[in-house]
């Protein structure tokens, strides 16, 4: 009985400690939100991003984060809402790239399918000024029928220059 009692208390640390670990750039709580801006070179901003953690799910040392994605133009207007997903265990963030693809986009043409596949985008947690992150390389498939288009894109060349407290 201790020894399954050990056993236990030892799995619930390290699900704690893998749950730490994933605040290192999101603070993984339901209910928290964080927005991003794009800007022009005037400063002026392009579009905001509004991410909200909707629901969390721990599986072993993986802990996932349902999110709710607002996309707003530069006038503020809603270009796109649907869910997305970020995965982390403890050691690294990782978004699928899959979940970039709002659900609806297919409704925009008509009919046909529109896929995206690929690495996503890894984030490790202990980076420090200097450090290179992982590649990326994605694709987009669009099938209308008697049209297909295939894009192919990557994130490459990503550098730590330098890491602040906001």
């Amino acid at each position: 009985m201790r020894m399954l009692s050990f056993i236990l208390f030892s799995l619930s640390l390290s699900t704690l400690s893998a749950q730490e670990n994933c605040n290192t750039f999101f603070l993984f709580e339901e209910g928290v939100e964080w927005a991003y801006q794009t800007l022009n070179k005037k400063g002026k901003v392009e579009s905001t991003s509004i991410q909200t953690v909707q629901d969390l799910k721990q599986s072993g040392n993986q802990l996932t984060a349902t999110l709710a994605v607002t996309l707003k133009d530069k006038k503020g207007k809603e270009l796109y809402s649907g869910p997305s997903e970020i995965t982390c265990d403890g050691e690294k963030i990782f978004f699928d790239i899959s979940d970039m693809l709002p659900q609806n986009v297919t409704e925009m043409g008509g009919s046909g399918e529109v896929t995206m596949e690929g690495d996503g985008f890894l984030l490790p947690n202990n980076l420090k000024a200097g450090d290179q992150l992982p590649d990326s390389r994605n694709t987009v498939n669009v099938d209308m029928g008697a049209m297909s288009m295939k894009t192919e894109f990557s994130m490459t060349n990503f550098e730590v220059h330098g890491i602040e407290e906001v």
